[in-house]
């Protein structure tokens, strides 16, 4: 991520003020980044190009960055801006630059073959179109934007491919949508130099547009705003519906009208409003980590506006500048954070199509219908993905570290009876399974809840149903206890070793 002090630190900015301020700073660019080659080899390393995004004439001082020279574009903080000025929504906006859409009179034309040539399109239609509305904007200076920077090397840093024949780094999502930019910018240029047929320089323009404003969301992703608090409950439901430890003696417990945080002797530390999103795990003790929205239809509040937004609209309107769908409490601070702390992982495990999964821009070959993450290890570094099989991930690069043995519940033997706290022999009744997985990992042992219920280890080792069967579970990070919830407010810790319940927690309701 980008050192906030940096001179082009703001050009990546959703405030058009900053994105402004920053311009200056583009004039200490070290140079022009025009190779498409990345690497060479010379001798037994690899070198950057010349001229490429690892060239060390322009990348080689601490902190030095490159630009490229394109055709007029306009910058996206522009079209998040315009709706207010000029109506009209942010989506038909990004289709106008893109030249997909455009502006004749006072409607929109959404076929680029009806286009004419008096049609406003593009960025030189929307800077013509707010110089109509506006002739004294300063968003102008930024529609017809003929440079943009590189950033430095450690703001997009590169990671090993997970192939035993690769030789090269994997170049990872910011530098391969450079890659795209540089060759977009090179021919969108050589096709306005030929004064090539309207149509052809309408799609290139459009093309390199959408390759800007996908560098841009690359690089400024990590400096998003997160998804706030909800100012209401998301819905109905009661009862704890996941759990996480924070440390040794804290837990985070997520209802879906607050989030708390209690210690394990059962006394409320904090209470929270809720989140939309779905506790995944808590990072360095401190970060409460919520992802993914949990249903399709919920309420949510935008910046410090009393309205309440359902999710699809409040994703659709002006919200582009979300880093994925991530709320994050500092449990040091007790709030809901606006921005993402650098060391926090802003990567998920997420579906792109019902069978397709993916970790960043990396797919899973888990397959099955609709496969997903089920569990994240404490620290949210490992998670278990599971499909038509299941394995254990290294987040950082999707390979997998384990492939846990399949534990059929008909074949345990003994159970932990929660109620009772008494170990008992295991009935089976093949009611199925439930919501709740966890995984942990300590002194050199994996060990996994399957959504049966069922404790052991990566051997398929001590073998333990936990009954009833829980709705959620958490190892904290030394696995030598979980905290399961079963339905309900009650929470029982357990000992995994010693296979006892050696606390309980009734939470308070929030009316009381």
């Amino acid at each position: 991520m980008l050192d906030p002090t940096h001179p082009v630190t703001a050009f990546f900015d959703h405030d058009p003020e900053r994105v402004l301020a920053s311009l200056p700073g583009l004039e200490q660019s070290s140079g022009a980044v025009t190779s498409f080659d990345t690497r060479e080899r010379q001798g037994e390393s690899l070198r950057g190009m010349r001229d490429g995004l690892f060239s060390p004439a322009i990348f080689g001082a601490p902190d030095s960055f490159g630009h490229i020279v394109t055709a007029p574009i306009v910058h996206p903080c522009v079209l998040e801006a315009l709706s207010g000025i000029l109506g009209y929504e942010t989506a038909d906006w990004i289709a106008i630059a893109e030249h997909r859409v455009a502006v004749r009179g006072d409607a929109l034309v959404r076929e680029a073959r009806d286009f004419e040539d008096d049609d406003l399109v593009g960025a030189a239609g929307i800077a013509e179109a707010l110089r109509r509305e506006r002739p004294d904007s300063p968003l102008l200076r930024l529609c017809s934007l003929t440079k943009v920077p590189v950033p430095p090397l450690a703001a997009r840093p590169t990671v090993r491919l997970p192939l035993p024949e690769a030789i090269d780094d994997w170049i990872g999502p910011v530098n391969e949508a450079y890659l795209v930019l540089i060759e977009r910018a090179a021919r969108a240029l050589r096709i306005v130099e030929l004064d090539a047929p309207a149509i052809i320089v309408w799609s290139e323009l459009g093309l390199l547009q959408h390759a800007f404003a996908e560098a841009c969301r690359r690089v400024r992703r990590a400096d998003a705003r997160l998804v706030p608090a909800l100012r209401a409950p998301a819905s109905t439901e009661e009862g704890v519906l996941e759990l996480a430890f924070a440390g040794a003696e804290r837990l985070v417990v997520q209802r879906t009208d607050a989030i708390l945080v209690v210690d394990t002797a059962g006394r409320e530390l904090a209470r929270h409003p809720p989140s939309g999103c779905t506790l995944r795990g808590v990072f360095d003790d401190r970060y409460a980590v919520f992802q993914g929205f949990e249903s399709e239809a919920q309420p949510y509040s935008r910046g410090d506006d009393t309205e309440q937004i359902w999710a699809p609209e409040f994703l659709d309107r002006g919200t582009q500048n979300l880093v994925g769908a991530i709320s994050v409490i500092d449990l040091e601070t007790g709030t809901y954070l606006e921005q993402l702390p650098p060391s926090v992982p802003h990567t998920f495990v997420e579906n792109d199509e019902p069978e397709d999964l993916f970790i960043g821009e990396r797919r899973l070959f888990v397959g099955g219908d609709r496969p997903g993450a089920t569990a994240y290890r404490a620290g949210l570094r490992f998670a278990k993905v599971s499909g038509e099989s299941s394995e254990i991930i290294d987040m950082r690069t999707g390979l997998t570290v384990l492939v846990p043995p399949t534990v059929y519940p008909d074949e345990v033997k003994e159970a932990l009876d929660l109620a009772s706290g008494e170990v008992v022999e295991h009935d089976w009744d093949d009611q199925g399974g439930g919501w709740g997985e966890a995984i942990g990992f300590a002194d050199g042992r994996w060990f996994l809840v399957s959504d049966y219920g069922i404790l052991h280890d990566h051997g398929g080792a001590e073998q333990l149903a936990l009954v009833p069967v829980p709705r959620t579970v958490a190892f904290d990070g030394a696995c030598q206890r979980l905290a399961v919830a079963h339905g309900g407010d009650d929470i029982v810790i357990v000992d995994r070793a010693a296979r006892t319940v050696v606390a309980r927690i009734t939470l308070t309701p929030p009316s009381e």
